[in-house]
C-alpha cells in the first residue's frame, strides 16, 4: 500500500483544541521555539510576546496568529523570512512549517488569513527542496561509493607503486594498503588480508590499458 503523503502535525487537532480551549495539559512537549518570544515585554516587533512562559499549543498557536494578522501579505513574509534567518536549523524550521500550515489551512481560517498561509507555503516548498540538497552535497563522499574496491586497488597502484623508473611517487606495497586503510571499505577487515588483495592486484585486469597510459604520462608530466 503506498504510504500516504497526507502532512500530520506533531499531534491530533482534537488534542490542540483541548488544550487550547478545554484546559488540557500540554506541556508534555517539548516548546521548540521556532519563533523568537518575549515575557511580558515584546523587544521586536515581530517577537511573539506572552505574559509568562507559554505552554507548547499555546505557542504554536500564537506563532500562525502572528502570521495571518499582520496587516499585509508582505509583513507576514518578512516576520517569517526574520525568524527563519535567526533559527539555527533551517531544516527543522522549513520541516515544521510544511507540515503544520497544511493542517492550518483545514481550520477556519478566514479568505484572506488562508491566502497568506497559502503564500507562506510557496515560500516553503522550494526552500525545503533547496535545504534538502544541500546537506547532501555537502556530506563527505567517500571514493568506494564509485569504485569497486578492486578497481580501486588498482587505481591506486596505477597511481603510486613503483620505483622511481616506473613510478612518481615511489612507492611499495605497505605504503599502498597504508593509503587504501583510509578508506571505509578496507578499515575494519585484516590488514593482512588487504595486503595479499594488493600484492595480487594487477591494474590491467581492472582498468583499460589506455588508461593506465594516460594516467602515468599525465603524472611524470606534473611532477
Amino acid at each position: 500500500m503506498e504510504e500516504s503523503k497526507k502532512p500530520v502535525g506533531k499531534y491530533s487537532t482534537a488534542k490542540r483544541l483541548g488544550e487550547t480551549f478545554l484546559g488540557m495539559k500540554g506541556d508534555d512537549i517539548p516548546l521548540v521555539p521556532y519563533f523568537k518570544y518575549d515575557v511580558v515585554d515584546q523587544l521586536n516587533e515581530f517577537h511573539l510576546v506572552f505574559p509568562s512562559e507559554p505552554s507548547t499549543t499555546l505557542y504554536e498557536n500564537t506563532i500562525f496568529s502572528k502570521l495571518v494578522r499582520l496587516a499585509t501579505f508582505s509583513q507576514s513574509l518578512r516576520c517569517f523570512r526574520y525568524h527563519y534567518e535567526a533559527y539555527p536549523d533551517k531544516f527543522e524550521f522549513l520541516d515544521f512549517f510544511v507540515n503544520e500550515i497544511p493542517i492550518r489551512l483545514t481550520q477556519p481560517y478566514s479568505a484572506q488569513e488562508k491566502t497568506i498561509l497559502e503564500g507562506l507555503l510557496a515560500e516553503v516548498n522550494p526552500q525545503l527542496e533547496e535545504n534538502t540538497v544541500t546537506p547532501r552535497c555537502e556530506e563527505e563522499v567517500d571514493i568506494y561509493t564509485l569504485l569497486p574496491k578492486p578497481t580501486l586497488i588498482a587505481l591506486m597502484k596505477t597511481i603510486f607503486y613503483g620505483t622511481k623508473e616506473d613510478s612518481t611517487f615511489d612507492a611499495n606495497q605497505e605504503d599502498i594498503v597504508a593509503l587504501l586503510r583510509n578508506f571505509t571499505p578496507f578499515k575494519k577487515g585484516k590488514r593482512s588480508t588487504l595486503a595479499r588483495k594488493v600484492t595480487e592486484n594487477v591494474p590491467e585486469d581492472y582498468l583499460p590499458n589506455s588508461l593506465i597510459i594516460e594516467i602515468r604520462k599525465f603524472l611524470s608530466s606534473k611532477f
